[in-house]
């Protein structure tokens, strides 16, 4: 056995645990964690254990109801057919004790089965809940060590940012083409002093050369 099942036996030693199977907190973590398959023989046995719980339930409710209804209809029988001279009450009485012990029987098998039951349902109930723990354990330990490998690559790559920043910034700086760029303002003033000018002193458009229209020609008929 290994050193995990003995500490998750120890953890449910004592314990009352309810059927997991019913427990809506319990489907939710099974779904989150991805083990429907590896628990599926478990969970399908706890569930037909309880469904032989409840229907053992049941017929026992229902045999102890006919049992106090043939039991009345035997007093009442009883009471009729007491002379002997009732052929036909002492038959239907006869009939009735024979369903009695049938439902004395059956009741038995029903009480034995409600005895034995919760035993099942308690030792299937913590296989399940032991694997349950062990595929949990065994995913939260995949997880430490995905964030425990994804933790050093982040270092690591941190570190190569910082040597990089480093490098850079010791690198010569090109030198700045700021002085031979003309200043926003001195632009501006330029621009401002260029609108201001006298129409005499702007430059003027070259005037367009007009072309000259094209002469037809007669032509002369000759008779």
């Amino acid at each position: 056995m290994a050193k995990s099942d003995e500490e998750f036996r120890h953890a449910l030693s004592g314990r009352k645990l309810p059927p997991l199977t019913l427990d809506h907190q319990w489907h939710q973590l099974v779904v989150s964690i991805g083990a429907e398959k590896k628990i599926h023989t478990l969970s399908a046995e706890q569930t037909e254990l309880l469904k032989q719980q409840a229907g053992a339930a049941n017929e026992l409710k229902k045999l102890k109801k006919l049992k106090k209804r043939l039991m009345d209809e035997i007093v009442t029988l009883a009471e009729t057919g007491c002379d002997g001279t009732d052929k036909k009450a002492e038959k239907k009485l006869d009939e009735h004790k024979a369903l009695i012990e049938e439902c004395n029987r059956k009741i038995d098998e029903c009480e034995d089965l409600l005895i034995s039951l919760p035993g099942e349902l308690d030792e299937v109930n913590r296989k399940l809940m032991l694997k349950t723990m062990e595929i949990s354990y065994d995913l939260l330990k995949k997880n430490g060590q995905e964030i425990e490998t994804l933790t050093e690559w982040i270092d690591s790559t941190r570190e190569e940012l910082k040597e990089k920043l480093v490098r850079r910034q010791e690198m010569p700086r090109p030198p700045s083409r700021s002085r031979w760029r003309v200043p926003p303002r001195t632009r501006r003033r330029q621009a401002s002093a260029t609108r201001h000018r006298s129409p005499m002193t702007r430059p003027q458009p070259l005037p367009r050369k007009r072309r000259r229209p094209r002469q037809r020609t007669r032509s002369t008929l000759v008779l």
